[in-house]
């Protein structure tokens, strides 16, 4: 049914909180005529089965078949309110496209928060999916991107070659990677080999499973880095991380 809302990618627990992105997408349905939502467009390994290798061949296919389901031209449909019968309407997409390869997608290495940049072969995909989309006529009204880094230089990179990098990219941390906790940066290979593959999979895709906690004196705890200390108000404090922060420092932090 084309009334409902957008379907949730597969692996929406590696994009976003799903409550969080159904909301989005249910302040947004008014704007839209007919939503589908485009899931095609993955790169790197992030999102292929955990068995699964990275394949150019099968990334460049789903980047293909995305363009040319989004560039299906005009279509007909029913005249809305305060239109002639017989006009048509250029077909509403969303389309979600996962950031380009890094250094750690190449070693196989648990990324979540770490805010690693693209590899160079990752700058090419993303600069080769905006060819492909401008190659079929895909137009964008605003882009959405998460806080990291990788993510954000794909969406100018995929906008640059659509000649549009003056559109407003609105960022959310809430489009953050899966955080990984303690398991940022270890190998996926060591930990499946350590934990057995039931385990890895509860970690890596489960909704129930939290990964392993992060110390909050890591590098990798989000309250030692200024972007979220600062900039995120929505939500809760933790009490005892707090308190453990306050007596280090010797005053209330």
């Amino acid at each position: 049914d084309r009334g409902t809302l957008p379907v949730l990618p597969k692996y929406a627990d590696f994009l976003a909180d799903p409550v969080y992105l159904n909301k989005m997408a249910l302040q947004q349905t008014v704007y839209r005529d007919g939503p589908e939502c485009i899931t095609a467009g993955a790169f790197g390994t992030e999102l292929c089965d955990v068995v699964d290798e990275y394949s150019p061949e099968s990334n460049e296919a789903a980047v293909l078949e995305m363009a040319q389901s989004a560039a299906g031209g005009l279509r007909r449909r029913n005249a809305g309110p305060g239109e002639k019968p017989g006009s048509t309407k250029q077909a509403q997409i969303v389309c979600i496209i996962r950031h380009g390869k890094t250094e750690h997608n190449k070693l196989g290495l648990f990324t979540g928060w770490e805010d690693v940049p693209l590899a160079a072969e990752g700058a090419a995909e993303a600069m080769e999916a905006g060819r492909l989309l401008a190659m079929y006529g895909v137009e964008f009204d605003v882009v959405y991107a998460s806080w990291l880094s990788r993510s954000i230089s794909t969406a100018w990179l995929v906008l640059e070659q659509l000649d549009a990098l003056w559109l407003p990219i609105v960022k959310s941390w809430r489009l953050n990677e899966r955080m990984y906790g303690a398991l940022t940066s270890l190998s996926k290979r060591m930990i499946r080999t350590k934990y057995g593959e039931e385990q890895f999979k509860l970690w890596r895709r489960g909704y129930a499973t939290r990964p392993p906690p992060v110390s909050s004196f890591s590098p990798n705890y989000p309250g030692n880095d200024d972007r979220y200390v600062t900039y995120v108000t929505d939500v809760r404090n933790s009490v005892r991380e707090t308190m453990i922060r306050s007596i280090e420092a010797g005053r209330l932090e």
